[in-house]
């Protein structure tokens, strides 16, 4: 695309002066036409209208407010100027890691900007209209990409070898890194990415771009549905596990009963019939003849039985 298929040095003399002069006279044009406006334009059509007016002669200015207009300037519109100064912005971030005279150039014009526009809102400007804070939010929502691109920039001008060569037996680089940048080849990505220069920028980015995501997954999803359903899969887990060991103490041993599972409403074991009810009870006349142990008693219901008979 282009004479330059990278960013060699014909393109740092070539394109990257015209970018540094495209960014000044986007930063400056917009302040010199208001202060122009301000201290030349207004006064000038001041002179030469006002006579008219004085006179009842002017056909420019026919009513009140036409008058008046004369005096103040264009309703002060912040959106522009924030859209203006995040343009700008991007601008400077995009282009910083190969022209660092961006990034003091794009502080200084954010300073002159702060400066002129509040002397200009004073003494220019029609009273702004009342806005609230969505914009501010969504230039806010937006600065992280702007580190995304400046870091991604960095990886791509500061990779290339013909820019900033790195020797192959540099001490403080590591084999494994090494490996990865020469197992993709010259002019691949992780030739560029893998370097000693360029391997903490990518993994920066890629902590942004993690921390980005995060925060939109959050925005969108609550934290209570997150715990809810965390909570709900722990539970179902657990009762899972409860089954499998209540299962597993069923086939060990069938009639070993836990003393809760008597506790329980409706619990089968709730329902059995004692060994020594139903047709083995019968009444007693005197106390002495409850036999004392279990075998005495098996003894003494069956006898009985067969004496009955």
């Amino acid at each position: 695309v282009g004479p330059y298929s990278d960013f060699t040095r014909p393109w740092y003399g070539n394109i990257g002066f015209y970018l540094m002069t495209t960014f000044i006279i986007s930063s400056f044009s917009p302040l010199v036409y208001n202060l122009f406006m301000h201290f030349v334009g207004k006064p000038l059509m001041r002179f030469y209208l006002h006579e008219g007016v004085r006179k009842r002669t002017s056909t420019t200015v026919v009513m009140q407010h036409d008058l008046n207009m004369l005096e103040v300037g264009p309703v002060f519109d912040s959106t522009v100027h924030t859209a203006q100064l995040l343009t700008l912005l991007f601008f400077a971030m995009t282009f910083a890691p190969g022209l660092p005279l961006l990034m003091p150039l794009c502080c200084f014009t954010f300073v002159l900007y702060f400066n002129i526009d509040k002397y200009l809102l004073c003494r220019f400007y029609q009273k702004p209209p009342q806005l609230g804070d969505a914009a501010i939010k969504i230039v806010i929502n937006y600065l992280p990409w702007a580190a995304v691109i400046r870091l991604a920039i960095a990886c791509w001008m500061l990779g290339n070898d013909k820019i900033i060569p790195v020797s192959e037996s540099s001490a403080g680089q590591a084999d494994s890194v090494n490996q990865l940048r020469d197992e993709g080849g010259a002019g691949s990505v992780g030739a560029y990415l893998f370097r000693e220069n360029t391997l903490p920028l990518f993994v920066l980015l890629l902590i942004v771009v993690a921390g980005k995501l995060l925060a939109l997954f959050f925005e969108h999803v609550p934290v209570f549905w997150i715990f809810k359903f965390f909570f709900i899969v722990l539970r179902e887990l657990a009762r899972n596990d409860r089954h499998k060991h209540l299962n597993k103490q069923d086939s060990v041993d069938h009639f070993t009963i836990h003393p809760w599972d008597l506790v329980k409403t409706g619990d089968i074991n709730r329902q059995q019939v004692a060994p020594f009810t139903g047709e083995y009870m019968r009444f007693v006349k005197h106390k002495d003849e409850i036999p004392d142990t279990c075998l005495d008693m098996c003894s003494y219901a069956y006898l009985t039985k067969m004496d009955e008979a």
